[in-house]
């Protein structure tokens, strides 16, 4: 009974029991009254054409890393219709979100765990219940669990698992090899996420894809636009008008006089900003796992600022990190950045759906409601900035005080 008590604390069962009632009361409200996603369809679509025998990335193509078709497959060995698929789709994404209220789960500090819940019920329901983002965000999470309790290959396995079904995990690499400080802990954990992916690509190639099906999902992306939602449109909105809205690549985009250089400079940017970033982590002599949790919120934060994509998904990747990560942060803060997170979500409700048709018309009530949005993100990524930095270098010059005094 001990060695049970070590491994599962019953302590967490209500807490465990309660959060997967509401995330199954949520569920189930969107499968009768939230609106048909068309990504839940195209998951389907996708996994009834690989099941009736079509060879992935030859016969057809999607938008997506090839990992992600593994994903959409799994709830089509039990469902083989559109309902019973979303059934089931519903209920794998019920299963992560309760794994993930265990791992936020701690006997002293309930704040990560309740918050997580009150952040999944802000979100439209429809991106939680029909979107992979909430799945690779939760993967990206148990990834960076396993680092900090030196699992350091399961991790890899995991991390690069993640990567193949959405390249944004990618970022976080740098950080961990970091972390690691070994070189040969580093060069093992770098090799088992590259064989990963290998592996996983490797393996569609080895069954008839074609190359330019496997990275039609680079291709794709690449040549997206400004959308509608990014805070480069927002920028575009003050700056750059006149501006039209139309629709590309699935989803709304942007049209200004100068949207093709704002599309180049996103990446620009992005690399200047995690260089800026990454060199400001380096030199902090504690990296312990603080250190990665705030690195690895900063560089996912920093990754969705500056995307030329700003779907409200995304908010999926930040939410589980700043689970554990709030558990690091003076209770002052703590409430500061949670109000703020809940503020962000309710905001980008307010956006998608809610007043999107607004948006689409480009009324001056939602571009001015999407403009306050995009500014409440970025200032929520300059505040954790300098909170990191003020607490890391403060660290740095507590331990050259006492290195002086000896």
């Amino acid at each position: 009974m001990k060695n049970l008590k070590k491994i599962f604390d019953p302590a967490i069962l209500p807490w465990l029991l309660g959060s997967t009632a509401v995330f199954l009361l949520l569920a189930l409200y969107n499968f009768y009254y939230g609106p048909q996603s068309d990504d839940i369809s195209l998951y389907f679509n996708t996994a009834h054409q690989w099941f009736a025998g079509l060879v992935p990335f030859r016969d057809f193509t999607i938008e997506y890393p090839p990992g992600a078709l593994l994903f959409m497959a799994v709830p089509h060995f039990l469902g083989s219709n559109p309902e019973s698929y979303k059934v089931w789709y519903s209920l794998l994404i019920v299963f992560f979100l309760t794994v993930c209220t265990s791992l936020l789960y701690d006997k002293k500090d309930k704040y990560p765990l309740l918050l997580f819940v009150l952040c999944v019920i802000l979100c439209p329901f429809e991106i939680v219940f029909q979107r992979l983002d909430v799945l690779v965000g939760i993967l990206t999470l148990i990834s960076l669990i396993l680092v900090t309790r030196k699992r350091w290959i399961w991790s890899a396995l995991v991390l690069g698992l993640s990567i193949t079904v959405k390249f944004y995990p990618l970022v976080l690499v740098p950080f961990i090899l970091v972390y690691l400080r070994n070189w040969k802990q580093a060069l093992s954990y770098g090799t088992a996420v590259v064989l990963v992916i290998v592996a996983i690509l490797g393996s569609f190639f080895l069954s008839g894809a074609k190359t330019e099906g496997l990275f039609y999902f680079w291709t794709y992306n690449q040549n997206r636009q400004i959308h509608l939602e990014s805070t480069w449109s927002s920028l575009a909105m003050v700056l750059d008008k006149p501006v039209e809205v139309y629709t590309a690549y699935g989803a709304k985009n942007l049209a200004s006089p100068h949207d093709d250089q704002m599309t180049q400079a996103a990446l620009y940017v992005f690399v200047t900003l995690f260089f800026v970033l990454f060199t400001s982590a380096l030199f902090v002599k504690k990296k312990g796992e603080r250190w990665l949790w705030d690195t690895a919120f900063l560089v996912v934060l920093t990754f969705i600022v500056c995307n030329k994509v700003f779907s409200p998904q995304f908010l999926l990747w930040i939410i589980p990190l700043f689970g554990i990560t709030s558990r690091h942060l003076l209770q002052e803060r703590k409430v500061l950045f949670g109000l703020l997170l809940n503020l962000l979500i309710f905001l980008t409700h307010l956006v998608v759906p809610i007043f999107f048709l607004d948006l689409i018309e480009l009324k001056p009530g939602a571009v001015s409601l999407l403009f306050w949005r995009n500014m409440l993100i970025i200032g929520f990524l300059m505040l954790y900035f300098y909170q990191f930095l003020e607490t890391a270098y403060g660290q740095n010059k507590k331990s050259l005080h006492r290195s002086t005094d000896v």
